[in-house]
């Protein structure tokens, strides 16, 4: 380990020490001191995990919302043109009758 600190300035080893396993981060001062820390691994990996967790939780709900968002917009600008649609194959087929329920200028 003690040469793995020689090599270069700064960096991280991962070791067992009393069947924990602890990532040593080191770096040297400018003074030429060296500076480290040994957290146990578990403890710097269970922050992570929580984040992680609710990263997805939260694009999951944030998709839902979305989704749920898009659909009724997609709706709101679908129904006029497919009112619109229905309207003009009437026209086409030279049914002129006036029929309330396709006034397809409401939507406008």
């Amino acid at each position: 380990m003690v040469n793995e600190l020689k090599k270069s300035n700064t960096g991280s080893i991962d070791y067992l020490f009393r069947g924990d396993e602890k990532l040593l981060g080191y770096a040297t001062l400018s003074n030429g001191w060296v500076v480290a820390a040994a957290p146990v691994e578990a403890e710097i990996l269970k922050s992570i995990t929580l984040m992680r967790n609710q990263i997805i939780t939260t694009t999951f709900i944030c998709f839902i919302i979305a989704s749920t968002f898009a659909y009724i917009i997609g709706g709101q600008i679908a129904m006029p043109i497919e009112s619109l649609t229905r309207f003009f194959k009437r026209v086409s087929g030279f049914d002129l009758s006036y029929d309330k329920s396709t006034l397809w200028l409401n939507w406008l």
